[in-house]
């Protein structure tokens, strides 16, 4: 019975995650990919320092293993992630039946856990093996941990504490756990005993867990500074947080972030989050139905024996998505990965009851209402999570755009020589993020000495004194050769805007070379990087980078070989800011 349900469910998987499997990576996944391990040293050198993106996950880097078998082919890498999500369902059915001891309801469970909407996301890419290989090693702690307090076998708490330190070594969020086993001991309650007595045993059975996450903590944070964070950043946030990026908020963050959540929980769409996932109205209701159904159960089950599977569901929920409320602008469908493992015990639990209830008056027509009611989950969740596979700006939106860019790029130029530089003129379809600033046309020719640069980052649109440029445009979602215009008109290229506030002025406007000296300044900065674009006799325009001093501005000596004419700034970027202003400002070099 039990096999043939998982293979009933693996059906159901392949049907909504692995259809597609040969779909290219996504942002995130090319970055990791860029950013892989490329030798054994340099694998085990990751458990010791913070990553470029900041965090500490030096387990989760399958794509260091497989990429030198496998390069950009994404298929190998869909296959690894498929393999990690089985197991994570597998976790799931097992803590449900430990807690319930019910198939019924761990089978229930876990349905609800495989078809949530979240795993649009867990199960798309490389990028999201952080959260499949920690959420299977804390479940897997739970369960031993569960294991060692029910018949004190030390070999489960040894089994419990190792599982601990993988899961911390996987994502920072597994710092919770000793949290959850000190409610569990409180909750499960495998023995009867006074409370002040399971309260002390509580902590003493969670001591050596307490006493990890503490070394850890110390590490992560302390030595590593994980995330960027410190003590006086968690006590006085910044104002002025960049949204999308981690920036950590003690306050009512907390509690909006809770509450999109919640409704995220029962897979209803909020936020823009829910833009791609083109719902009607009445399966939205059924959605919210069902949370109302979940909700009553659960009200009814709490004056019954079943009330402690409330209880538990609901506290590993409350701290498992602890982590992820801090973060101001940033929650993402995904990080409820875990915390539903939590919401699907109460599901389970729930809909078990009252098949039982139902059971003792009418067998046939409790058994329907049960297939009626998940089947429509079913179909509504897969309506949801194909829109976020297709059209997710960090799903399948990112990983086309990246697809079809290389592709374009791989059919204008075959082969890339080294020391080429690439323009995309990509401010009608940004594609800095979708190829990790270069990384992955780095990786596609196999050769590191391309630089690539990006309007939508503010780059200016300039040869560098390097004639191998290429210049593409992007348009329709598609890369167009557009190197023999910019040579013929290169202002088109360029996309200044003009500003009242910061004006460039040079003087004096006449040099001699080799004894003469000229001040570029620009009012309203001050100690701070800008980048220049000029154009000399009116040829293409070429870009340098200077640093202006307190007061502004910034002294050129020029040398007898310095290339004489007549030298046009056409505009400057601020160091910080994407934009470029207009200047029309010269000095000529006799």
């Amino acid at each position: 019975m039990i096999i043939g349900f998982f293979i009933l469910l693996l059906i159901i998987d392949w049907s909504l995650y692995f259809r597609h499997a040969g779909h290219f990576f996504q942002g995130d996944s090319v970055f990791l990919l860029s950013s892989r391990a490329t030798s054994i040293a340099d694998f085990f050198v990751k458990f010791t320092k913070r990553e470029l993106s900041g965090f500490y996950r030096p387990l989760s880097h399958v794509e260091s293993i497989l990429y030198p078998g496998f390069g950009l082919h994404p298929i190998a890498y869909h296959v690894a992630v498929y393999a990690f999500f089985i197991f994570d369902t597998i976790a799931v059915y097992m803590l449900v039946r430990a807690i319930t001891r019910r198939r019924l309801a761990a089978a229930l469970g876990t349905l609800f856990f495989s078809i949530h909407t979240v795993n649009a996301y867990t199960t798309y890419d490389v990028g999201f093996t952080p959260e499949l290989l920690y959420a299977f090693f804390y479940i897997a702690a739970v369960l031993a941990y569960l294991r060692y307090i029910e018949t004190g076998a030390k070999a489960m708490q040894y089994a419990s504490l190792a599982c601990f330190v993988l899961s911390l070594l996987s994502k920072e969020s597994a710092v919770t756990l000793p949290a959850t086993l000190f409610a569990f001991y409180i909750l499960v309650g495998y023995r009867r005993e006074p409370v002040k007595l399971r309260f002390i045993r509580a902590v003493r059975s969670t001591l050596p867990h307490s006493l990890i996450l503490v070394a850890y903590l110390a590490f992560a944070l302390g030595y590593l500074h994980v995330m960027n964070i410190y003590v006086a950043k968690l006590l006085y946030p910044p104002k002025d947080a960049v949204g999308g990026s981690y920036n950590l908020a003690f306050n009512g963050t907390m509690l909006r972030n809770a509450d999109v959540a919640l409704t995220w929980a029962f897979n209803i769409p909020r936020g823009s989050w829910g833009t791609w996932q083109h719902l009607k109205r009445v399966e939205i209701a059924y959605l919210k139905i069902f949370r109302f159904l979940v909700a009553a159960l659960s009200l009814a089950l709490l004056i019954t024996s079943e009330r402690r599977m409330v209880a538990i569901g609901a506290v590993w929920f409350a701290i498992t998505i602890l982590p992820a409320l801090p973060l101001r602008d940033h929650l993402i469908p995904y990080y409820l990965f875990l915390p539903i493992a939590g919401l699907s015990l109460v599901v389970g639990a729930a809909f078990a009851w009252i098949y039982d209830v139902l059971r003792r008056r009418q067998p046939v027509a409790a058994g329907a209402i049960l297939f009626m009611t998940f089947a429509g989950m079913v179909y509504v969740t897969s309506r949801s999570i194909r829109g976020d596979i297709r059209d997710n700006g960090l799903l399948g939106g990112s990983a086309d755009l990246a697809f079809s860019s290389l592709t374009d790029l791989k059919r204008l130029y075959p082969a890339m020589p080294a020391k080429t530089t690439i323009y995309f003129d990509d401010l009608e379809e940004p594609l800095s993020w979708e190829h990790n600033n270069g990384g992955l046309i780095k990786m596609a020719y196999n050769e590191e000495q391309i630089t690539s640069l990006y309007a939508s980052l503010g780059d200016a649109a300039a040869v560098s004194g390097n004639n191998n440029t290429i210049f593409l445009g992007m348009h329709g979602k598609h890369l167009v050769d557009e190197t023999s215009e910019y040579l013929a008109h290169p202002e088109r290229f360029v996309h200044y805007i003009d500003s009242a506030l910061y004006k460039l002025d040079v003087h004096p406007a006449d040099v001699d070379a080799g004894h003469g000296r000229y001040f570029l300044a620009i009012s309203g900065l001050h100690n701070v990087p800008v980048s220049i674009v000029y154009a000399l006799n009116d040829g293409p325009p070429e870009a340098f980078t200077v640093g202006l001093d307190a007061e502004g501005q910034i002294t050129f000596d020029v040398s007898s070989g310095t290339r004489k004419g007549a030298y046009r700034f056409l505009g400057f970027n601020i160091s910080g800011h994407k934009e470029w202003i207009r200047t029309d400002k010269s000095v000529t070099v006799h």
